[in-house]
C-alpha cells in the first residue's frame, strides 16, 4: 500500500526489513531507499502474519492478518496505524475489538469505500461482538461494526480472500464460498450497501467461478478476477477472467485454450492484480506461462489488444518464486512481494521493483504517413547504439522487439499506443554480445522484421 508520499507499506511474515527491526509490517521510503518500522522500537508492528493493507489517504494505515497485538495494543486480527502519531489502535473497544471466531480466524482482505467505511474479509463469525460471517463493515466515525446482509444468512459461508469497489459503491467479494447472503454465489459476489442485498456475477447455477478466488480489480465496467479456477460462468478461463457488468457475461483473457496463465512448479493460480494508468493489468501468482508467452510468476495483460507480455526478456523474465502482492506507484513502477530470491537477473529477496521500459521512442514527424514502414537501422553494423525508425498511418498499439537468431526475445523497445506519425528509437545494445539480431515491428495487423548487426 502507498501513502502518496513515496512510502510503500509492506506486510507479511518477517521480523527484519532492510536490516531494521520490523515485526510483520514495515515502511520503505522510495526517495531515501530506506526501511523503517511502524511503532515504538520495543513493540513495533504486530505479533502475527499480516495478510492485507489499506491506506485511507488521511495518515491511517489499516492492517489485517492473524495477529492479536499491534504496537503493544490488543487488536484482534485488524488494527489501525497512524502515520503522524506513530501509534496503533484497535477497531472497536474492549475485548470485542476486531474480529473473532471461525476455523482459523484471520483477516485476508481490506477495502475502503471512500465514505468512511472499512470492509474486512477473512475467516471469522463475529466483528466487534456482532454476528458477521467472514465479511463485515467497520464505520470509522462511529467506531462500530455491522454485518452485510440480514439474520443468520449475512455474509458468506466460507473464506473471503479479496475485496474491491466499483465506481457505484458496490463491493465485490471473492474467496472460497458458494453462498452469499442466502443465494448461490460461486466464489465471487457483489454486495450493494444501499439495498443491503447480495447478487451473483452471472446467471443460473453456473454463475461465478469453479474454484477459489484470491484477487479482484474493477476497471470501469469490467471486473477482473484471479484465482485457481478453470471456468468462469460457462467459459474456459485459466486462473483469470473478466466479468463485464454491462453484458453480465464472463470472458477469458487471451485467445484459444491457452488463455490466462498456466504451468509452474505447483497448481497454477493468480494471487494479485494491479492496474496502471493506461488500464493495463499486472498479474502475479504461480505460473510460467501467460497465454502463449513465457512468463515467470508475473505478467502484463493489455485489454485493448487482448494480449499478454512478460516482464523482462524471454530468458530472464519475472521472478523465481510465487508472487503474493503487487502495487504500482505514481511513476508507474511495479512492486512485487512474494517468496522469491531472484527478479530477472538480479538477486532480490522477497520484494522487488519492476521499472517498465521508458518511453524512449521519439516522434519525428506528426504528418500522417500513407503506409506502414520499418526502416533499416542506422548505423549498421553498430557498437553499441543504433537508431531504428518506423511509420504508422493510423493510431495503433505498437510493439518493437529485438530477438536473437534463435528467435529468443532479448529486448522490448516499444510496447504502447502511438498516434499516427513517424518515430525513431535509439537502441543501446551494450548488454548484448556481438552477433546478428532481428528487430520486429508489430502495429495492428502490420508486421515487419529486419536484421541488425552488433560488432564489439
Amino acid at each position: 500500500a502507498f501513502d502518496g508520499n513515496d512510502n510503500l507499506y509492506v506486510g507479511g511474515d518477517f521480523t527484519i526489513a532492510g536490516g531494521v527491526s520490523a515485526n510483520r509490517v514495515g515502511c520503505f521510503n522510495i526517495s531515501t531507499n530506506s526501511w523503517s518500522s511502524l511503532g515504538a522500537s520495543s513493540s513495533n508492528g504486530v505479533n502475527g502474519i499480516v495478510r492485507a493493507l489499506a491506506f485511507d489517504g488521511n495518515d491511517n494505515l489499516y492492517v489485517g492478518g492473524d495477529f492479536t497485538i499491534a504496537g503493544g495494543v490488543s487488536a484482534n486480527r485488524v488494527a489501525c496505524y497512524n502515520i503522524s502519531t506513530n501509534s496503533w489502535s484497535s477497531l472497536g473497544t474492549g475485548g470485542n475489538n476486531g474480529v473473532s471466531g471461525g476455523n482459523f480466524t484471520f483477516v485476508s482482505a481490506l477495502a475502503l469505500d471512500g465514505q468512511g467505511n472499512l470492509y474486512v474479509g477473512g475467516d471469522f463469525t463475529s466483528a466487534g461482538g456482532t454476528s458477521a460471517n467472514r465479511i463485515a463493515r467497520f464505520n470509522i466515525s462511529t467506531n462500530s461494526w455491522s454485518s452485510l446482509g440480514t439474520g443468520s444468512s449475512n455474509g458468506v459461508n466460507d473464506y473471503v480472500h479479496a475485496l474491491a469497489f466499483d465506481g457505484q459503491g458496490d463491493v465485490y467479494v471473492g474467496g472460497e464460498f458458494i453462498n452469499a447472503g442466502g443465494i448461490i454465489a460461486n466464489r465471487v459476489a457483489r454486495y450493494n450497501p444501499l439495498t443491503n442485498n447480495w447478487n451473483t456475477l452471472g446467471i443460473g447455477s453456473n454463475n461465478g467461478l469453479n474454484n477459489r478466488v484470491f484477487a479482484i480489480k474493477v476497471i470501469g465496467s469490467d471486473v477482473y478476477v484471479g484465482g485457481s479456477f478453470t471456468y468462469a460462468g460457462m467459459r474456459f478461463a485459466n486462473c483469470i477472467a473478466r466479468f463485464n457488468l454491462s453484458t453480465n457475461s464472463w470472458n477469458p483473457l487471451g485467445t484459444s485454450s491457452n488463455n490466462g496463465v498456466s504451468g509452474g512448479y505447483a497448481i497454477p493460480r493468480v494471487n494479485a492484480l494491479a492496474v496502471n494508468q493506461q488500464g493495463n493489468v499486472y498479474v502475479g501468482g504461480i505460473f510460467n506461462q501467460a497465454s502463449e508467452v513465457s512468463a515467470n510468476n508475473v505478467a502484463l495483460y493489455n485489454p485493448s489488444m487482448n494480449s499478454w507480455s512478460e516482464l523482462g526478456t524471454v530468458l530472464q523474465n519475472g521472478v523465481n518464486g510465487p508472487v503474493h502482492a503487487l502495487a504500482i506507484d505514481g511513476s508507474g513502477h511495479v512492486y512485487l512481494g512474494g517468496n522469491f530470491t531472484q527478479a530477472g537477473s538480479f538477486a532480490s529477496t522477497y520484494i522487488a521493483r519492476w521499472t517498465p521500459s521508458a518511453t524512449n521512442v521519439e516522434q519525428i514527424d506528426d504528418e500522417m504517413p500513407s503506409n506502414y514502414s520499418l526502416n533499416q537501422n542506422y548505423p549498421n553494423p553498430f557498437n553499441p547504439s543504433t537508431t531504428i525508425s518506423f511509420s504508422i498511418p493510423t493510431s495503433e498499439f505498437v510493439t518493437l522487439k529485438v530477438y536473437d537468431v534463435l528467435g529468443r526475445e532479448v529486448a522490448t523497445l516499444v510496447n504502447e499506443n502511438l498516434n499516427a506519425g513517424s518515430y525513431s528509437y535509439n537502441f543501446n545494445a551494450s548488454n548484448l554480445t556481438s552477433g546478428v539480431y532481428l528487430y520486429k515491428l508489430q502495429a495492428g495487423k502490420y508486421s515487419e522484421t529486419k536484421k541488425l548487426v552488433l560488432t564489439k
